[in-house]
């Protein structure tokens, strides 16, 4: 069972972080769980390319039942074009309590990578629960030094 587990869980990510309604449920998640209020803090608003993003969110939850939540943070990284394109990041997966509040913390490094150029200006971050972007998406600057 516990190979099965991981061979959804890995056939499924991509299904995951796009938000699909059918895949949420499939693997019991509610796509319309209740939030009351989102907090999303970036520490650190400027960022030099080597260092990391440090941010912390607040998520408060009015479900009725025990529910199980996947978190993901979108980061809009800048293109060559000038336009900002998302790309999304597992936060956590879990299992929330009647009318819990969460509060999660992450450190992202933005480091050179082979797989990935960074320009430098304006990127954004946003969060996403069980397939739904919450929020309008914060600002921080990223500089190549």
């Amino acid at each position: 069972i516990k190979d099965i587990d991981w061979i959804i869980a890995h056939a499924t990510r991509s299904l995951l972080k796009e938000g699909h309604i059918p895949t949420l449920k499939l693997l019991g998640f509610n796509p319309d769980i209740a939030i009351n209020h989102v907090k999303l803090k970036i520490k650190n608003k400027d960022i030099i390319l080597g260092g990391s993003l440090e941010f912390e969110c607040a998520i408060e939850f009015s479900n009725k039942t025990e529910e199980k939540v996947v978190i993901d943070y979108l980061l809009y990284f800048k293109k060559a074009n000038g336009q900002n394109r998302p790309k999304v990041f597992k936060l956590s997966i879990k299992k929330i309590d009647v009318d819990k509040k969460l509060v999660l913390n992450k450190k992202h490094p933005l480091k050179k990578a082979t797989t990935r150029a960074y320009y430098e200006g304006e990127q954004f971050l946003q969060l996403q629960v069980n397939g739904k972007q919450l929020g309008e998406p914060q600002a921080f600057t990223l500089k190549l030094k």
